[in-house]
């Protein structure tokens, strides 16, 4: 008798998709479902991914892997998962099965080869996503989280563009090193939620637009912000029920919009300029940042750190 068994979730093979394995389970050992994608050429990539209730925790993958995806609790249907590539550019989708009118028919996807208590059940509510991703190209990554929780670490991942939804859902994202390429496009639309973002300016940002309605927000704008030189432009739109910033004394800054905001950045060092406040040396820092706030921020906590 076989040491191991393999759970084969077969996706359909037109369009280019590709079949996805399910994880080795040792015989006796409780099984857990994963999805695992070759690693292949590709000059762009499009991760999209749309969760409902689960626990997602994002992370740079193996060199040999596109994606390794583990799912919980046991034997649960893992979501659908999509992938194609046309002319070098890749397309990998993951979808909670909530989003459609009739999750797909466990029976209907059986192994006649497994017992019916090894077979994949209906997904629970929630559940729990283990992604690990590397891609071999600039990726442009479209998230969106209704409910549960997110840990997005986009740390040593080319990171090209990020369009995050967070509703109702406790996100946390973390950039420990700076993005292995420049940042096009940032924008986190939060309605209701709780937003952690470390280290926002490793990130590379060209143009960020944080909108942060009625959600908790802790931002920290340090890091090693664009490589030594450079300027970004980040907008706060809407009104979070409170904001705590954490701002680098390394950057050049420069504030405009809303006086209720902005009067909280004055500090010795900072100048007024016409309608707006800037540090003393903006012009002559090589990295400088350019805050916008459309509205007054009642529930706003600045910290400096060195």
């Amino acid at each position: 008798m076989p040491s191991a068994r393999r759970i084969v979730a077969r996706l359909p093979l037109a369009g280019g998709l590709l079949a996805a394995a399910l994880a080795f389970a040792p015989t006796g050992a409780p099984a857990q479902t994963g999805i695992v994608i070759p690693n292949q050429m590709h000059k762009s990539l499009t991760f999209e991914l749309h969760s409902v209730r689960d626990e997602v925790q994002l992370y740079e993958g193996d060199p040999q892997y596109l994606l390794q995806l583990e799912v919980l609790p046991e034997r649960s249907m893992p979501p659908k998962t999509e992938f194609s590539i046309a002319n070098q550019a890749a397309l990998l989708r993951i979808l909670d099965l909530f989003l459609f009118d009739e999750p797909p028919d466990p029976e209907a996807q059986a192994d006649p080869e497994l017992g019916l208590e090894e077979q994949n059940e209906r997904p629970p509510v929630s559940q729990k996503w283990i992604l690990k991703v590397l891609p071999s190209s600039p990726t442009d990554f479209v998230l969106q989280c209704d409910g549960g929780k997110a840990l997005l670490d986009f740390t040593d991942l080319p990171v090209q563009s990020l369009h995050l939804l967070a509703d109702s859902t406790e996100v946390k994202i973390e950039w420990n090193r700076p993005n292995l390429v420049p940042l096009d496009r940032l924008k986190i639309t939060a309605r209701s939620a709780e937003l952690t973002f470390r280290n926002l300016l490793n990130s590379r940002p060209r143009v960020a637009t944080l909108q942060i309605d009625q959600s908790k927000c802790d931002i920290d704008l340090t890091g090693q912000p664009c490589q030594g030189e450079g300027e970004s432009d980040i907008f706060f739109e809407g009104v979070p029920s409170r904001l705590r910033l954490t701002v680098s004394k390394r950057i050049g800054l420069r504030l405009e919009g809303s006086f209720g905001a902005i009067a909280r950045f004055d500090q010795s060092g900072m100048v007024r300029k016409e309608m707006a406040l800037e540090s003393a040396d903006y012009s002559a820092r090589k990295c400088r940042v350019w805050l916008h706030f459309s509205q007054a921020v009642p529930k706003l906590e600045v910290r400096w750190e060195e």
